[in-house]
């Protein structure tokens, strides 16, 4: 099936709506991106052109189609433990800090925002992260860690809130020590063991 083609002008008013709706940005050489993430569903909408499934998104008041248009569009690159540095900063400075700021003002939790959290990997990791430190900082482990795991992407949050992952996705970054600790296999499929054990 041919893809659907996206005029220069198209292409500018779409950049101008996703940013508007979702504060992803779309480089101006990246016209291909528009048409090959959202032409098929163009086409499903019964729109005849980007021109035509514009105006139904901006004007249309379809909420759901809107939240279609932000999955097809987020890229939810993700692994575990991405950018290793962040979680030794958070296990070896940040937590002890905070560790001792509660005691010191008689708290007993802290919180953290794992914003563009994708399919989990990050809150998980965040997660694994703390009771590591936990094992060995018994300031940490009086604490109770609240996360909070937010995404544009409404079927990337789904993935996140069922904690199952794939073997592939297992192997990006995570450390066999942690997936066997915090997962349990099922076939090909990795599920989060966070209910059963309290994390």
């Amino acid at each position: 099936m041919a893809v659907l083609s996206i005029s220069a002008r198209e292409f500018s008013a779409f950049r101008k709506l996703l940013a508007e709706m979702s504060g992803i940005l779309v480089a101006e050489n990246k016209a291909y991106l528009i048409e090959t993430r959202l032409g098929s569903l163009v086409l499903e909408t019964g729109c005849e052109s980007f021109s035509e499934f514009y105006n139904k998104v901006k004007y249309g008041g379809d909420d759901d189609l809107r939240d279609k248009v932000v999955d097809l569009m987020s890229t939810n690159e993700t692994l575990w433990f991405r950018d290793s540095h962040p979680f030794t900063i958070l296990k070896e400075i940040l937590l002890p800090e905070y560790a001792n700021r509660a005691r010191e003002n008689g708290r007993t939790s802290i919180k953290i925002w794992s914003a563009a959290c994708s399919t989990g990997q990050e809150p998980y990791s965040i997660a694994m992260t703390f009771i590591d430190a936990a094992r060995s900082n018994p300031d940490i482990a009086k604490l109770s860690c609240d996360i909070l795991a937010s995404d544009i992407s409404t079927s990337a949050l789904r993935l996140a809130k069922l904690g199952r992952y794939e073997s592939i996705a297992m192997s990006r970054g995570l450390p066999p020590e942690y997936r066997d600790a915090f997962f349990v296999q099922n076939g090909r499929v990795w599920k989060s063991l966070r209910r059963s054990s309290g994390w």
